[in-house]
């Protein structure tokens, strides 16, 4: 993800000023993210990584902790404080709520919901969604034609797909479209598996579970919730990998 640097140089100032390690060592725990080796102590540096990570995993749970951890250190320290440190609490509580209302922008939802009969709406959603892929998208969906295709034209990054293994799963006729998809440069794999049961789309190291087939998205009622524990998504994540990895090719 590209950084404002307003951005980032808003975040080093909360850390500075109240990014207290042991407090730091607790919220990244909570959330289940973990700092590589390398990333270092500097403040500038810090932000930069997570924002660049912002819809990468977990950070936007830890990001979001860690500013209303600031609003409240804030809130208290200007009660408390003598009058002529007061201002400077006061412009960092309006940073901060500022900086949360420009990365809630920009995080991916948590939650989608899009009513019955309305396809147009759902499938422009679920395009936005997926245009915020930074990684491969991996989509378990026991039911896809063309409309399933549609989703991923905002898509740049690597598809996998895996559907069941019939005509009723995926026709026949999708061939052509298959081709046509590749040739204008989108790269997706296809693979069948006759033991499928939850729709899942995962990239960005998260997980959404799909309550209907995509294709199905705003014909039927659509409504997609993110798997919020990093142990769950990895868990999902593994027994996913192993269907795709046993599951036939389909050309």
């Amino acid at each position: 993800m590209i950084v404002d640097n307003r951005d980032a140089v808003d975040l080093r100032e909360l850390l500075e000023e109240y990014g207290d390690p042991h407090d730091l060592e607790i919220l990244l725990k909570n959330a289940g993210v973990q700092l590589p080796f390398g990333v270092g102590t500097s403040k500038l540096g810090l932000a930069n990584y997570f924002l660049e990570r912002l819809n990468r995993g977990t950070v936007d749970v830890f990001l979001l902790e860690f500013l209303y951890l600031c609003e409240q250190r804030a809130g208290a320290r200007i009660a408390r404080t003598d009058w002529d440190v007061r201002d400077h609490h006061r412009q960092l509580l309006d940073l901060c709520i500022a900086l949360s209302t420009r990365l809630t922008d920009g995080m991916a939802p948590r939650e989608l919901h899009s009513a019955e009969r309305k396809p147009f709406t759902a499938r422009s959603t679920l395009r936005e969604l997926i245009s915020t892929a930074e990684t491969e998208v991996f989509l378990v969906d026991n039911y896809v034609d063309l409309a399933t295709l549609d989703i991923f034209r905002e898509c740049h990054h690597p598809i996998k797909l895996l559907t069941g293994p019939t005509p009723r799963n995926i026709p026949e006729s999708l061939r052509g479209s298959m081709k046509s998809f590749r040739d204008e440069g989108f790269r997706i794999e296809v693979r069948t598996c006759s033991d499928l049961h939850d729709r899942i789309l995962f990239f960005n190291e998260k997980a959404w579970l799909l309550g209907s087939s995509i294709k199905h998205a705003g014909v039927k009622q659509l409504n997609m919730i993110q798997f919020e524990a990093p142990e769950i998504v990895e868990s999902v994540m593994k027994e996913a990998t192993e269907k795709w990895n046993l599951a036939q090719v389909w050309e």
